[in-house]
């Protein structure tokens, strides 16, 4: 109960017992809050009209001696508001509000075969404390799409913003047909994979609920993305123009830088949309996500591969890189994860605070 306050979410218990004993009850669980120990029953509901109901039902956190009429009217109440019910119950009687409810969960131990049929999600152990792992397991699921797809929209925003400036500008374009298809297979995918394995943060039942109906990508996500791609496209066309000023002789190096600077420049940006939107990526939980180091590494070492392996730059169109054109991609690459971090140090200063009401 105490995680599920932290997280925002607000826990109401309805009873048929007696008030008092409902009022000790949710004394000992911490259902009150500072300074409260209110019990509204069905008889108090009785007397309540339809507008002083909506105004009390978000404050009330204990209900006693109720009804199965009762119990649908909290819900509708509750919903009437703008709030997300999830109403738990085990009897026939509870099946009502469970099917009005956002979602109904019933008791999967002692529970009737109506309430399962009628609920949509069952509880195997009849525990509280499970609902509270599936609500942070749904938000470690819907948190690791949602890195999967901003990752995925940043590299094909880069990719794409490069190729269409250079050509508005009258230059060759910096990628062959073969390196942006070997990107979309073999650069792109692993890394979006392995974020979708991304583990718990922490911090995940400290924040407050998603508003319902938000997109997933909001502006404010959106400009991030859209900034991150810029860079990407920005740098990379830097270096394509400055290899290229050197004359004819540098346009297959210049190529070839571009192709690898766009390339590890997504895989950090993989880096550092792992772990959580907030906490910087250097840090403990820099490496807690084995998969993604995996499928980095092996970015690396393929690009490297085919930029200085003989039997297949032909294939992809790269000649040898030194030391200094290496040390110069990576550096240059590291520009989308400052602008990354840059976002997280602003969110770390506007992070809401999870509230009760939720």
């Amino acid at each position: 109960i105490s995680a599920c306050h932290e997280a925002g979410i607000r826990v109401i218990m309805i009873t048929g017992d007696n008030p008092e004993t409902a009022r000790a009850v949710a004394g000992e669980l911490g259902l009150f809050a500072a300074g409260e120990a209110s019990v509204v029953t069905g008889a108090d509901m009785e007397h309540w009209s339809g507008e002083e109901f909506r105004k009390s039902v978000r404050n009330v956190r204990v209900y006693a001696r109720v009804n199965p009429e009762h119990k649908l009217q909290i819900v509708r109440a509750l919903q009437d508001v703008g709030e997300v019910v999830a109403m738990t119950g085990d009897g026939v009687n509870d099946a009502p509000a469970i099917i009005r409810a956002d979602i109904g969960i019933a008791m999967g131990l002692t529970g009737t075969e109506v309430t399962k049929e009628v609920s949509d999600m069952v509880i195997m152990d009849d525990n509280f404390a499970s609902i509270e792992r599936a609500v942070e397991e749904g938000r470690v699921i819907y948190e690791n799409i949602l890195k999967s797809a901003r990752f995925l929209i940043t590299c094909n925003l880069g990719e794409l913003a490069a190729i269409t400036m250079a050509m508005l500008v009258g230059l060759a374009s910096p990628l062959a047909p073969i390196q942006i298809l070997w990107m979309n297979i073999v650069t792109d995918s692993p890394p979006a994979l392995a974020l979708a394995m991304d583990p718990r943060d922490p911090d995940t039942m400290k924040r407050p609920p998603r508003r319902p109906g938000q997109p997933i990508l909001t502006w404010q996500s959106s400009t991030e993305l859209i900034l991150t791609g810029l860079v990407i496209a920005l740098v990379t066309l830097g270096v394509f123009a400055g290899y290229l000023a050197g004359g004819p002789d540098l346009a297959a190096k210049a190529g070839t830088m571009a192709f690898s600077i766009i390339v590890i420049s997504q895989l950090s940006v993989a880096l550092a949309f792992s772990g959580s939107r907030e906490k910087s990526l250097i840090g403990k939980g820099m490496f807690r996500n084995p998969w993604l180091w995996v499928a980095v590494g092996f970015g690396l070492a393929t690009q490297f591969l085919i930029t200085e392996w003989g039997p297949i730059m032909g294939v992809f169109v790269t000649v040898p890189l030194g030391v200094v054109d290496w040390g110069l991609v990576l550096l240059v690459s590291l520009a989308p994860v400052a602008v990354v971090e840059g976002v997280k140090l602003v969110r770390r200063f506007r992070r809401p605070v999870a509230g009760n009401g939720q």
